[in-house]
């Protein structure tokens, strides 16, 4: 019987194949509408799961009202935090530029990277960058938002900020990528400002008088201690020289080093 009732059924739908049809283009975007969907509410409900006091976190939100929309804003007045630290006893922590930068504060920091978001409470966007450069230059930074234009992005890097990451474009992969590249890279500049401190302490430490000088022009570019106290000639004067081997002819063998062509 249920051979004939699919029997029937695959008769009427090829009957009425415009009926068909629509039917089951209908039935299909619904089901893509609601797997889409699915998929958003889960991501919206998933963000932000892997705090271990992630049911204790909220965010303040205020409304600004302007004459023809309201807009929402994350920022507010520096006195803000200690207020509500003070009033609300349930708080227990609460998180400003001016808190971290304590933390970061000081000699002999304890971290690899700092990962930072474009809006904090008390300092956002251009300002946070700039300072958090300025006060945390050992610490490479890491962006983390939702702010998405590239001219931004291209200043941002140019500043110093190591990357830029988008948080809906973000992956947990993509951010493990970005931290052991950041260290890393951080590592190589270290390493390479050493060495070029050592080679540089090389020069100017050498007891025996040196200088860098271009072989086109034959001027100085850079003379050492020792030179300076040899020759009696500080180090503006050996570089206003027009060249070494008509001015010094008469001195006694020094370590010169060319430029390269």
């Amino acid at each position: 019987m249920l051979k004939n009732y699919l029997k029937i059924a695959i008769r009427n739908l090829w009957k009425h194949k415009t009926f068909t049809l629509t039917n089951i283009l209908g039935l299909a975007v619904a089901f893509g509408a609601t797997l889409l969907l699915s998929l958003t509410a889960f991501h919206e409900l998933s963000f932000d799961q892997f705090h271990t006091h992630k049911n204790t976190i909220h965010q303040l939100y205020r409304e600004v009202h302007r004459p023809n929309t309201i807009e929402n804003a994350t920022a507010f007045p520096m006195p803000l935090t200690p207020a509500l630290k003070t009033e609300i006893p349930d708080i227990v922590h609460a998180t400003t530029f001016t808190e971290a930068k304590k933390l970061l504060s000081g000699d002999g920091l304890p971290f690899d990277v700092t990962i930072l978001d474009l809006t904090l409470p008390d300092k956002n966007g251009r300002q946070l960058i700039t300072e958090m450069l300025e006060d945390n230059a050992q610490c490479p930074i890491i962006i983390l938002t939702g702010y998405a234009n590239i001219e931004f992005i291209i200043e941002s890097i140019g500043q110093g900020v190591y990357d830029y990451l988008l948080k809906d474009e973000l992956a947990s992969s993509a951010l493990y990528k970005s931290i052991l590249y950041t260290i890393e890279r951080k590592k190589n500049s270290t390493d390479l400002l050493r060495s070029e401190k050592r080679y540089s302490d090389l020069f100017n430490l050498s007891p025996q008088p040196m200088w860098l000088y271009d072989p086109k022009t034959l001027r100085f570019i850079q003379v050492n201690k020792a030179a300076i106290e040899k020759y009696g000639y500080s180090e503006a004067e050996f570089l206003a020289i027009a060249g070494f081997s008509e001015d010094l002819h008469d001195s006694p063998p020094a370590h010169t080093i060319a430029l390269p062509q």
